[in-house]
């Protein structure tokens, strides 16, 4: 697992050296790598985080605070489920339907079951 932070100009400017050191503080002692990247394309809407498993697509996080990186590292990087709340509607637009609270999740369930009994 590793954790991409653009510190390209905008998202510098827009406080991604600070979420840096927020990532370092709560993943001290992991293995998780943390990585000072270049542009990682979305400007002005930084400061921009990818969280990356190896064998699967990145997750975006765009506009990240450092109040919201203890949740995201809890939440996401060790428990596995994304922060659906604060990822990128750019990189995410389903987010909520994918990630979103069980409720949601289950209301798409029914609306697909609906839509193919009315099929059959």
């Amino acid at each position: 697992m590793r954790v991409l932070i653009c510190h390209n100009r905008t998202c510098t400017r827009d406080g991604s050296p600070q979420v840096r050191m927020a990532f370092e503080q709560a993943l001290s002692g992991s293995p998780v790598e943390l990585v000072a990247s270049g542009c990682l394309g979305l400007c002005g809407s930084g400061p921009n985080v990818l969280v990356q498993e190896s064998d699967q697509e990145p997750f975006w996080y765009d506009q990240v605070k450092t109040t919201e990186v203890p949740l995201i590292v809890q939440q996401h990087v060790i428990g596995g489920k994304p922060v659906w709340q604060w990822l990128s509607k750019v990189k995410h637009p389903h987010a909520q339907k994918e990630f979103g609270p069980p409720q949601a999740q289950a209301r798409m369930i029914d609306r697909l079951r609906t839509f193919l009994d009315r099929d059959s």
